[in-house]
């Protein structure tokens, strides 16, 4: 697996630099656009939500789907990738997955803010008497009869300790949760190649044969996807640290300097999505014949239920019937194309090898 995953990498890489001024004018849009989404994070984090829905993941299915269909013998078709941005606006069961991994994100933001939280707090009571002392007298002020949220307020922006406490740890959180979400779209890309394969399938139908497949794989696709992103981790966390420091440090708002960090990752990353996609490109031309023959196994067994059930009519078993027949003539086709392909690649290595 490791010496396939070397390969795929070898050929992300390949493709990339072939096409590298078309790829670097797609990335430097894609930032343009995404980065025009978070900087409504100025206005707020619930505004950066709305131009990352509306703005910035349209504008990355629109790069992901430029960028397969750079290589025209084996990109994706006009009518596939026509088929693959209009499923981008299935509301609830979009090809990115949007509201699922907003959703897990905030959940990774609360973990981490609790825990950042606490142990910050306990940090800085032992290592700063002036903490101690503002976090004492901050408590008073709440538990003092007849005191007001105005003046609550008003005390915590007049102590610098408790807002650097504070901001430090949102910030944390928000770095986390923000590459938690970059995480999960970067993973849910794959569900494009599923939803094209299932043409015409209901979103909710297509959806779960993604899910169901990507349990059976994880193991295997996590073993390409690591190895491939390991750089835009990194990326993203100095990207990350580097926009947020300088946000805070000019600015001294924690909104803004989390803006500032998105930014701050987003710029690198841009840049290196090209490469991401060739690599997902090439580990999904491998797994098209592992996942029609998991669709045919869910076909079949479904076709056995329905006819060991009374409640379907002979019309409605035809269906199914024709419906596994259609499926095994597509993995019969896509294993026909995958020799096709392994013959084709073999011949290459074996001209460049006696070339060189």
């Amino acid at each position: 697996m490791e010496k396939k995953t070397n390969s795929i990498i070898e050929k992300a890489l390949a493709r990339y630099k072939g096409s590298l001024g078309d790829s670097l004018v797609l990335a430097f849009t894609f930032f343009l656009l995404a980065g025009g989404s978070l900087c409504l994070g100025f206005l707020g984090v619930d505004f950066a939500l709305i131009g990352i829905l509306l703005i910035g993941l349209p504008a990355l299915l629109s790069c992901q789907l430029m960028i397969l269909r750079n290589n025209k013998d084996e990109g994706l078709s006009n009518a596939q990738a026509f088929r693959g941005f209009r499923l981008y606006y299935s509301f609830y069961f979009g090809v990115y997955r949007f509201w699922l991994s907003l959703l897990r994100s905030f959940l990774v933001f609360l973990l981490a803010f609790l825990v950042i939280g606490f142990s910050s707090y306990y940090i800085f009571l032992a290592a700063s008497e002036e903490f101690l002392n503002q976090v004492t007298k901050f408590a008073t002020l709440i538990y003092q009869e007849g005191t007001t949220l105005e003046q609550v307020l008003q005390a915590y922006e007049n102590s610098s300790v408790l807002r650097d406490f504070s901001s430090i740890v949102l910030l944390c959180g928000f770095g986390i949760a923000g590459y938690w979400f970059i995480h999960e779209i970067a993973r849910n890309a794959y569900n494009l190649y599923v939803r094209s394969a299932m043409a015409g399938a209901p979103a909710r139908f297509a959806n779960a044969q993604f899910a169901g497949f990507f349990r059976q794989s994880r193991r295997k696709f996590y073993s390409f996807y690591y190895p491939c992103v390991w750089p835009a981790i990194l990326l993203y966390i100095l990207g990350y640290a580097l926009g947020a420091w300088l946000g805070y440090r000019f600015t001294g708002n924690a909104t803004y300097a989390i803006a500032f960090g998105f930014l701050g990752s987003l710029l690198p990353l841009s840049f290196f999505l090209p490469y991401y996609f060739y690599g997902l490109d090439e580990y999904a031309k491998g797994e098209n014949a592992s996942f029609m023959a998991y669709v045919l196994s869910e076909a079949e067994s479904s076709l056995k239920m329905a006819e060991g059930s009374q409640s379907f009519s002979e019309e409605e078993l035809k269906q199914l019937r024709d419906d596994v027949a259609e499926i095994k003539k597509k993995l019969s086709e896509k294993v026909e194309e995958d020799k096709k392909r392994e013959g084709k690649e073999k011949g290459d290595d074996q001209n460049s090898s006696s070339g060189s």
